[in-house]
């Protein structure tokens, strides 16, 4: 006979086929009058208990599962919780289906009391009740009220329904110039038109990450703009789309960032055939230098401040600052205060693409997925009110487009909905647009 493994647990997993559904339930809870386990006598406010809630939805095994838990409220019997959930987390979208709200104190142990439970549904909560908090183990009647203070459910757009409308989008492109792209120093002397002296100009090393095949094969540089610049480009209007340069020096100066200006464009060209053409043609400046430090919180405040410009033109012009980079900045908390500080009231959505086989802990802490809390926080202890960037590892996806284009999309129509939603703008019906895309 086969002896049973001992040690070995076991996993159950549940599957259910989630709704299609954007909306939110917005909520304000409010407990009164909420009582320690055990305790026969109703806490006055100012006691210590350090509440807080769950609220759970019901599986169709019967078993309920965690969706939402709140902040703590400490040393108070009267709490107020706020949230906003997506209606699809919080019941799969089906306003009859069973969720749970239970109520704890919070112990320092981890080992946090049960103060209270209420069974209901979203549809209910709808008609902002007041529920008595029942708990088996205590003698009173009720051990305290939980009252919906406030339940409504917003319907949300999505991108497409923008988009449909007037929205557009706007795309740039800022390119890392610094010396740490694997640059090794050798100039070439040339002939100054128009002058007597002679001016000197890069020529790029084959380690360079900048460096152009004599065979045509585009180097990391030259691929992510054109794989992505093409898919973020694809959405936007047809304007021009500027390319921006920072880590370098023209004639010694220094100012962080630069326009590339469009060398011998075409009136038909492509945005990214401009880019591209631009790019290169950017190497033979006389007098460019790349140097360092890199920074990057300039590039941001330009953005931003060209995207709120755009909105004098379309209340609903959105738009998309593509980062190309090796990944070695010198400003990363500057950087962290201008996304919060300024870009994150703009009108504004960043892709930073990481080229190259460089360190990128940078990179993704910009990106705020990793930060505590899952948001970026400035130096003075602000959050970023929304999300806004999203980090791409080139090399890890370059290899497959369908890859690629799903890791580029995956935040920007969020951000976008999001950003519109904050401001109380909603789509403008397609026969009512004023511009069509």
């Amino acid at each position: 006979e086969k002896k049973k493994s001992r040690g070995r647990g076991h996993m159950i997993i549940q599957a259910e086929k989630v709704a299609s559904c954007n909306d939110q339930l917005i909520m304000t809870l409010a407990g009164s009058d909420l009582v320690k386990v055990g305790s026969k006598i109703r806490r006055s406010f100012g006691g210590k208990s350090d509440p807080f809630v769950v609220v759970s939805r019901k599986n169709p095994s019967g078993e309920y599962m965690s969706v939402w838990r709140s902040e703590v409220c400490y040393s108070t019997l009267h709490p107020t919780w706020s949230c906003r959930l997506p209606l699809q987390r919080v019941c799969n979208a089906d306003l009859d289906r069973p969720i749970l709200f239970e109520i704890f104190d919070w112990e320092k142990s981890g080992s946090h009391k049960d103060m209270g439970k209420v069974q209901t549904t979203v549809r209910r909560i709808l008609d902002l009740p007041s529920f008595n908090i029942k708990h088996t183990k205590c003698n009173d009647s009720s051990a305290g009220t939980l009252k919906i203070q406030r339940a409504e459910i917003w319907k949300i757009p999505s991108m497409l329904e923008y988009t449909s409308g007037s929205c557009e989008i706007n795309f740039m492109a800022a390119v890392d110039f610094s010396a740490s792209n694997n640059f090794v120093k050798r100039f070439h002397r040339s002939e100054s038109s128009g002058s007597n002296f002679l001016q000197q100009r890069y020529k790029l090393s084959s380690e360079s990450l900048h460096f152009f095949s004599e065979v045509g094969f585009p180097n990391e540089y030259q691929a992510a703009l054109s794989s992505i610049g093409s898919i973020l480009s694809d959405y936007g209007c047809h304007r021009s789309a500027p390319l921006y340069a920072f880590g370098a020096k023209i004639d010694g100066h220094s100012d962080s960032i630069f326009v590339v200006p469009e060398i011998d464009a075409n009136e038909g060209d492509h945005n990214m055939r401009r880019m591209l053409t631009s790019y290169k043609s950017a190497f033979s400046f006389p007098g460019l230098e790349m140097t360092e430090p890199t920074l990057l919180a300039p590039v941001i405040r330009e953005a931003a401040r060209n995207a709120k410009l755009m909105t004098i033109e379309n209340e609903q012009a959105y738009s998309v600052l593509l980062v190309l980079t090796d990944g070695k900045i010198d400003d990363v908390d500057q950087t962290i205060d201008t996304l919060v500080e300024n870009a994150a009231d703009a009108p504004l959505s960043i892709v930073i693409v990481g080229v190259g086989g460089g360190n990128f802990e940078d990179m993704m802490r910009l990106d705020g997925d990793e930060e505590a809390g899952g948001c970026l926080v400035s130096s003075e202890g602000k959050k970023c009110p929304r999300d806004l960037v999203q980090f791409v590892p080139f090399r890890k996806y370059s290899k497959t487009m369908s890859h690629l284009t799903a890791e580029t999309l995956a935040e920007i129509p969020l951000q976008l909905v999001t950003y519109f939603m904050s401001k109380g703008i909603r789509p403008t019906p397609p026969d009512d647009a004023t511009c069509t895309h």
